[in-house]
């Protein structure tokens, strides 16, 4: 297990998530889930990190959309009015491209039907050590912003460097 991911563990399960280890889509990843109620609405978090050489939006793409699956399958059956998911899709990589910074820094648009399910994608870049993601403000999803942003900056701290 490499070092970074092996820390993003340790601070999910002192979270208080439920881990395991798993495909999602085509790569194996670390996956975690809690539940937490906020505003009057039951949240289901779930988190997906993968390694991956280099990440591209592609990669990006393809990684969001098979961790909202694999959330909306488990825990999106009764989303609504009082219930929703939310993903950290996490793709950690030696490289990252400007196209993909770009990508994760803005709002992320799933381009799924559906209600009530947000996706927060990260990328670590292990050159830089930046934890790369979205850290300003949307009207939608407004409501669990800094819950969202809270995770975000508690599972995955700046990396040390190259190859960690």
């Amino acid at each position: 297990m490499d070092d970074y991911i092996a820390e993003v563990r340790r601070r999910m399960e002192a979270d208080g998530c439920a881990l395991s280890d798993e495909y999602v889509g085509q790569c194996t990843a670390l996956v975690g889930y809690r539940s937490n109620w906020r505003m009057l609405n039951k949240l289901h978090l779930v988190t997906t990190v993968t390694r991956v050489p280099n990440a591209s939006p592609e990669v990006v793409d393809r990684f969001v959309q098979a961790s909202v699956g694999l959330a909306k399958q488990r825990y999106g059956q009764m989303r609504g009015v009082q219930s929703g998911v939310l993903t950290l899709p996490a793709l950690v990589a030696d490289t990252v491209d400007e196209e993909t910074r770009l990508l994760v820094s803005r709002p992320y648009r799933l381009k799924l039907g559906g209600f009530a399910a947000l996706a927060r994608p990260v990328v670590v870049d292990l050159q830089s050590g930046e934890a790369l993601a979205f850290r300003g403000f949307r009207l939608w999803g407004a409501a669990f912003h800094s819950y969202i942003r809270g995770k975000v900056n508690l599972y995955f701290p700046p990396a040390s460097g190259p190859s960690s």
